[in-house]
This record gives structure tokens, C-alpha cells and sequence, in this order.
């Protein structure tokens, strides 16, 4: 935090890598009408997502969750850059996102974020990706324009 009201976080992921249950019945033919497969592991995938933000506390006070007991609450927006890892190349991302901090004691909260990010990449449905074909480069498929929500949960520790 900066002040009471305004703070920079850092956020940082890194997803599953490999196939979906569905992404590997696409890729045994399962679903599709013409008998062929579909690799979707033979394209790019993102392998890390980060951004620094600015977050700024619109709202902070006191929610009554039982008629005995009051919790402090805080409301806040974010927004920040970062960059998206794929398998090839690094494509910049923008992120906005709003959440809520309710803390149990002055020292810890739990908090919820939704953010919305959106960035430059592959579309591996833009090509055929056959079983048993090589892997494909970024440059290979149509470049689209993702939008991606995440919904995080955090425990908050305050020293």
C-alpha cells in the first residue's frame, strides 16, 4: 500500500499445461463428423501469465454478516500491464479487474478478485492441427484477440 486508499499489486499465474479432457477427445476424433482429429497440443499455449497494477480502495467499512458480529470490508478497482508467456513469444496484456478484502482481524482478510484481462495470440482453431503432425510456431496460425476473466482467491497477511 501507499496510502490508505491506493496500492500496487503484482499478479502472476501459471496454468495447467497439456490437454483438457475435451482437448484429448478432440484429439482421439471424438465429436468430430469428418473421422479426422484435432491436436490442439501441436499449437502454442500461454505458459505464464503477470501484471503489476494500480489498485485504488473505493469503498472501506463495516458489513454485519450475523446481528453479534462485524466485519471490516473493502471495495476496490484495479487496472495494470503485464505480458503473457507463450509457448514461442511474449505478447503484452492488459488488466482490469475489481475485488473485495474482508478481514477477520486487523492483521488478516480473505480477498476475492475478478479480473479481466485481454491480449494478442495464436488461434489454434484458425489451421488444421492433425494427430501425428509437428508442433506449430505463433506465426503459423491467424493472430486474434483474447479475452480472459479470472477469478482469484487470497488470503491477505498484514505485518
Amino acid at each position: 500500500h501507499l496510502t490508505e486508499e491506493n496500492a500496487i499489486t503484482v499478479f502472476a499465474m501459471i496454468p495447467n499445461s497439456g490437454l483438457s479432457n475435451m482437448g484429448e477427445d478432440l484429439k482421439n476424433g471424438k465429436g468430430l463428423d469428418n473421422g479426422k482429429s484435432f491436436d490442439a497440443s501441436l499449437a502454442p499455449m500461454p505458459e505464464f501469465y503477470f501484471s503489476g497494477n494500480y489498485q485504488f480502495t473505493a469503498y472501506y467499512g463495516k458489513i454485519s454478516l450475523t446481528k453479534k458480529k462485524a466485519m471490516n470490508l473493502a471495495l476496490y478497482g484495479m487496472g495494470g500491464l503485464g505480458a503473457v508467456k507463450w509457448t514461442d513469444k511474449t505478447e503484452p496484456l492488459i488488466n482490469l479487474g475489481i475485488g473485495q478484502k474482508l478481514y477477520f482481524n486487523p492483521n488478516a482478510a480473505i480477498r476475492f478478485d475478478l479480473q479481466l484481462m485481454t491480449y494478442r495470440g495464436p488461434d489454434p482453431t484458425s489451421k488444421e492441427l492433425l494427430k501425428g503432425d509437428s508442433s506449430r510456431d505463433s506465426d503459423y496460425f491467424t493472430q486474434t484477440t483474447y479475452f480472459r476473466s479470472f477469478l482469484t482467491v487470497g488470503l491477505v497477511f498484514l505485518l
